[in-house]
């Protein structure tokens, strides 16, 4: 149940996912989900969330350890991403933007759990940066620049249907993370 709903709140949203979509793509009794998830739809999304969340925060650690250069860490994570994007024909970005944007406003509960998320995504590369030679509030300025120009790529990229915008950030960020390190 939480694998179907990861991968459906991350192709339609959390107001378009239905419970019985849930338990039909996951083949399971209806009964399982509320005795798995008694606090329906909303518990089932947050156990989602934290799974795909965890699992993208393994995939930014694992990128940011083919490289002692920061710049070029990053830009292998990007083009993972692009890749995946890619093979999922363009349906699959970020598996917590369309959630964030959407439930934010409606339930606390999941703009917390977007938050906490997104915190442990930005953490292994503000100290990759410190690890690099940034400061801190300098670390803190590129992660957020970093996961900014991510998420419009994705955006662009399912928009445009290519690549190119992760691409493009890929190569700019390599670029400006390194020469900013050659400067220090």
């Amino acid at each position: 149940m939480i694998e179907a709903t990861a991968i459906l709140l991350s192709l339609q949203g959390y107001n378009a996912t239905g419970l019985n979509q849930i338990i039909r793509e996951s083949a399971t009794p209806k009964g399982s989900l509320y005795f798995h998830f008694p606090g329906g739809k909303e518990e089932l999304a947050v156990a989602a969330l934290l799974a795909v969340g965890a699992e993208t925060q393994h995939k930014v650690q694992s990128a940011l350890q083919t490289s002692d250069r920061v710049g070029d860490a990053i830009a292998a994570f990007v083009l993972v991403l692009a890749d995946e994007l890619q093979a999922s024909d363009f349906c699959k970005g970020c598996p917590i933007a369309t959630v964030a944007m959407e439930a934010s406003a409606t339930s606390d509960r999941l703009r917390q759990i977007c938050e906490q998320i997104y915190r442990s995504w930005f953490t292994p590369i503000e100290q990759k940066l410190i690890d690099s030679g940034f400061s801190a509030a300098e670390s803190r300025a590129w992660a957020t620049l970093t996961w900014a120009s991510i998420e419009g790529a994705l955006l662009l990229s399912r928009t445009r249907r290519t690549v190119e915008p992760l691409e493009t950030i890929a190569t700019q960020l390599k670029t400006i993370l390194n020469q900013d390190l050659t400067t220090k």
